[in-house]
């Protein structure tokens, strides 16, 4: 299918919740020493990483050369002190969650910014994570919790995105 021209705020939108930029928290917890709990103005105070990449959805679309802005999650893990190198980290907002490997879950941002704008709602808003390279359902909209663990856990978020391509779908 070829490349569409689109842009994120007119992409079909699978329910949304209405977290505050003000009070919305980020738990970092799990294996690590020093749990901790952010507000949007607390990772703004983090030093900001710029990820530039096509966004692509297994819907088979693709918004070319989206400026993703915010914290990288190896910031995080490192504030938390993580307990182990050889841990996965799971990645969760209400029942949407999924694990990466360390390695790859360094790599990731928690973005607070979508071309030099503050993430609105519909674009996950006020803090959603991206996966360099990764499928788009990785892409958590309103992320509230990363949580360091010993196993890979249950990928549910796979199993949503593809129930809402194709409601037939199973993992």
């Amino acid at each position: 299918m070829p490349d569409l021209p689109v842009v994120l705020e007119s992409l079909p939108v699978h329910g949304a919740p209405s977290p505050s930029a003000t009070s919305h928290r980020l738990r970092v917890s799990g294996l690590v020493r020093t749990p901790v709990s952010l507000t949007v103005a607390q990772l703004e105070r983090f030093p900001q990483e710029l990820l530039t990449e096509d966004f692509t959805c297994e819907e088979g679309w693709t918004v070319p050369s989206q400026r993703w802005r915010g914290v990288c999650v190896r910031d995080l893990l490192d504030a938390a002190r993580v307990s182990t190198a050889t841990a996965c980290v799971e990645f969760a907002a209400g029942e949407f969650r999924f694990t990466l490997p360390m390695d790859q879950a360094r790599r990731a941002l928690v973005a607070l910014r979508l071309n030099d704008e503050q993430l609105t709602r519909w674009q996950g808003g006020p803090m959603r994570l991206v996966v360099p390279g990764a499928a788009c359902f990785t892409s958590i909209k309103w992320l509230e919790q990363i949580c360091v663990r010993h196993d890979r856990g249950t990928n549910r978020a796979k199993r949503i995105a593809l129930a809402r391509i194709t409601p037939s779908a199973t993992e």
